[in-house]
């Protein structure tokens, strides 16, 4: 997980509390932040993304 933490510890404060909200609430959110990359919680199940990396919940990758 260490891409993910290193991801999330990069994005702004906004970016984060909308992850971290929709961690906790068990709710699907995509923040892209480089290009078509993202980091994302819950998004396992979207058509349009490649996920290059995952741990539980948490997943990045690329959108298609």
């Amino acid at each position: 997980m260490s891409s993910i933490k290193s991801i999330l510890s990069s994005l702004g404060e906004e970016q984060r509390k909308q992850l971290m909200y929709a961690f906790e609430n068990e709710l699907t959110q995509v923040i892209v932040y480089a290009g078509k990359k993202f980091i994302g919680i819950n998004c396992s199940h979207l058509s349009n993304i490649n996920i290059t990396e995952s741990k539980n919940s948490w997943v990045i990758g690329e959108i298609k």
